[in-house]
């Protein structure tokens, strides 16, 4: 605006630019107002569904922890509806498979941590190192052996150490040594040193580790 107009001009120009653009910016405050809320909504949404997934889970927690088979599958089927899209959901078959171990039904738990084997890379992981000792368990070796190629870099060493008790399992001996002695040889996750050379050490293959 020119700082040579009388205050009564300016006051004009002013009243004549509003009435110009007014409309433009009435809009975009209203724009820009409707994107902040949708925004906080949304935000409040999916914090507000972490929490009753979160929820859910602890029930389904509790529930197997106390053996209660109907409570368990009912939180169970709840995150898979109502929270699919959480990481709960895919946490809730490991939980389901432990509940089937305690009351000694390996195929079920099978079942159920298959249905984990699909979901995040660590909840995957975790899945099929469970799932391979249930193999192992079930005198299945090779399929033990069949699950745990292609480790994850953070998981590498515990999927040597039970790549090496289904080995052990089937009689596999020097297959055997070479995964403990990889386990214990690897800088990726963490093993039981001392637990993984005593399954070594009785191997009877006179080897032993630094």
């Amino acid at each position: 605006m020119d700082e040579n107009l009388t205050e009564k001009e300016q006051i004009e120009e002013l009243a004549k630019w509003w009435d110009e653009n007014k409309t433009f910016v009435i809009t975009g405050l209203a724009l820009g107002a409707s994107i902040l809320f949708g925004w906080n909504y949304y935000k409040n949404q999916k914090l507000t569904r972490a929490y009753n997934a979160s929820t859910v889970h602890s029930s389904l927690v509790e529930a197997v922890n106390a053996g209660n088979a109907d409570a368990v599958s009912a939180a169970a089927q709840q995150l898979a509806a109502d929270y699919s899209a959480t990481p709960y959901s895919s946490l809730a078959p490991l939980s389901v498979a432990k509940l089937h171990v305690d009351n000694g039904d390996l195929d079920a738990a099978a079942t159920a941590l298959g249905d984990a084997l699909n979901g995040p890379q660590e909840i995957a992981a975790v899945a099929r190192l469970r799932l391979a000792r249930i193999r192992i368990a079930q005198d299945r070796g090779s399929d033990a052996v069949a699950l745990l190629a292609n480790a994850p870099g953070q998981y590498k060493a515990l999927f040597d150490e039970v790549r090496g008790d289904a080995y052990a399992a089937m009689g596999q001996a020097t297959e055997a040594k070479d995964a403990y002695a990889a386990a214990l040889d690897s800088e990726a996750g963490a093993v039981d040193r001392n637990f993984v050379q005593m399954k070594l050490d009785a191997l009877g293959l006179g080897v032993e580790t630094p």
